[in-house]
C-alpha cells in the first residue's frame, strides 16, 4: 500500500520561485489546460488586489516527491448577505477555463481526495469554478454521494466552450463548414484580398509587447460597435494582469496573430498554445472593416495555419457568441461546483443555495412556457 500523501502549503514568498517544479508537473499530468500554467496563475496572484485575500496552494507529496498541486486562494466575501471565507481556484476572475487540481498520472483521485478532505475540515465555503467534464475534481465529485461525507455539494451553472478538433487538412476543415458559412467566408475573403492587395497575415511573438496595447485598443473599438455594455476585458486590472503575464511568459506560450493592411494592424487575435492546442482568448478589429467580416476571415486563416502546423485543436473557450459556432465541431461543458461543510452553518448555506437555484430554474421554465404560449397565441 502506498503511503498517504502529505500536504504542504506554498508560501507566498516561495510562489515566485516555483515555476520549474510547477510547470514540470503540469507537463507530466493529464491536464492540457493552458490556464493552469505557473505564468498565468502567478500573474493573477501578483496583480490581484490582496485586500481580504490569502494564498492557499496545496502541494501534495508522496515521500519527498511532488505528485499534485491544488491552486487555490481564500477570499472574504458575502454569501447571500452573510460574511464568509470562500476558497476558490486561482485565476477565477479572468476568464480562465478548465481549472483543476492537477497531478502526476495515476494520482488524480488520491490528490483530489487529500485536498478535499483537508478543505472539509476548514470553516469556509468552497467554489470550484470552470471544471470541464474531464477535470480531476469533476470526476472525483461525480463518484461521491452527499450523505456519506463530511461535506455536501451542488453542481451549479453550466457554460459552453465551443472548439474545433482540427482535421489533417485544410480541405477537410473547409468541407466541414456549413454551406452558408463556406459561402460567406469565401466571398468576404475574396473581397478583402481584391480590395486590399497589400494585406499581410503574420504571427508576432509575445516579446513584442506593444501589440498588447494594440489588442486593447482594437477590442474596445469592436466592443463599442456591437454592444452597449462595458467590456470586462477592457479595464485597468486586465491591462495590469496581461502586461504582467506577457512579461513572464515565453514565445512558446503563444503569439499575436495579426492582419495588416497598408502597414496598419486591422485585426488581432490573442492566442495561447499548450500541448499542441491553441486557445483563442481574445480579439479585436477595426470597425471600418466590419463590412468585410475581417474578424471571421482572420479566424479562418488562423485555423488553417494551425492545421498546417499540426495542432490538435483550436479552442474558442467559453461564450455563446454565434461566430464561434460557425467554426466549431465540438462543444465542451464547464461547470462550477459549490461545496459546503457538514456543520450547521454549512448545512444551512447548502439549503439556502439549493433553494435559490431551484427558484431560478423554475422562473426560467415559467418564462419559457409563457413565451411559448404567447408565440402560439400570435400565430393564431
Amino acid at each position: 500500500m502506498s503511503p498517504p500523501l502529505k500536504i504542504k502549503f506554498l508560501l507566498e514568498d516561495d510562489f515566485c520561485h516555483f515555476k520549474e517544479e510547477w510547470n514540470a508537473l503540469l507537463d507530466l499530468s493529464n491536464s492540457s489546460s493552458f490556464f493552469l500554467k505557473w505564468e498565468w496563475l502567478f500573474s493573477f496572484w501578483s496583480t490581484l488586489p490582496k485586500r481580504n485575500c490569502e494564498l492557499s496552494i496545496f502541494l501534495l507529496y508522496e515521500n519527498s516527491n511532488l505528485v499534485g498541486i491544488g491552486p487555490f486562494y481564500l477570499q472574504k466575501e458575502k454569501f447571500y448577505g452573510f460574511a464568509v471565507k470562500k476558497l476558490t481556484f486561482l485565476g477565477n476572475t479572468i476568464a480562465s477555463d478548465y481549472l483543476d487540481i492537477f497531478s502526476k498520472p495515476g494520482y488524480e483521485e488520491k490528490c483530489c481526495e487529500a485536498v478535499i478532505n483537508s478543505i472539509a475540515s476548514q470553516q469556509c465555503l468552497v467554489e470550484f469554478t470552470s471544471l470541464s467534464e474531464e477535470a480531476n475534481v469533476f470526476t472525483y465529485f461525480k463518484k461521491q454521494h452527499n450523505s456519506n461525507h463530511k461535506f455536501k455539494f451542488i453542481f451549479c451553472e453550466k457554460t459552453l466552450c465551443p472548439r474545433i478538433l482540427l482535421p489533417e487538412s485544410v480541405t477537410e476543415f473547409n468541407e466541414s463548414l456549413s454551406k452558408s458559412t463556406k459561402y460567406l467566408l469565401k466571398r468576404k475573403q475574396k473581397k478583402i484580398f481584391n480590395q486590399f492587395p497589400s494585406i499581410k497575415f503574420k504571427n508576432i511573438p509575445f516579446k513584442e509587447k506593444s501589440y498588447l496595447d494594440e489588442l486593447f485598443s482594437l477590442h474596445k473599438k469592436r466592443w463599442d460597435l456591437i454592444s452597449g455594455n462595458k467590456s470586462t476585458f477592457y479595464s485597468d486590472y486586465r491591462k495590469q494582469f496581461n502586461n504582467k503575464f506577457i512579461q513572464l511568459c515565453s514565445n512558446h506560450d503563444g503569439f499575436f496573430s495579426i492582419i495588416e493592411i497598408e502597414g496598419k494592424v486591422v485585426s488581432l487575435l490573442y492566442l495561447f498554445q499548450y500541448k499542441k492546442q491553441l486557445f483563442f482568448y481574445q480579439n479585436g478589429w477595426e470597425p471600418e472593416f466590419a463590412q468585410v467580416s475581417i474578424g471571421l476571415v482572420h479566424i479562418k486563416m488562423a485555423v488553417e495555419e494551425a492545421i498546417g502546423e499540426k495542432y490538435l485543436s483550436f479552442d474558442m473557450l467559453r461564450g455563446d457568441e454565434q461566430y464561434k459556432y460557425k467554426f466549431s465541431n465540438d462543444v465542451r461543458n464547464i461547470f462550477s461546483l459549490m461545496m459546503f461543510n457538514n456543520n450547521l452553518q454549512g448545512y444551512l448555506f447548502y439549503l439556502l443555495h439549493n433553494m435559490v437555484l431551484s427558484i431560478k430554474q423554475n422562473t426560467k421554465k415559467n418564462i419559457g412556457s409563457i413565451c411559448t404560449k404567447l408565440q402560439k397565441f400570435q400565430e393564431g
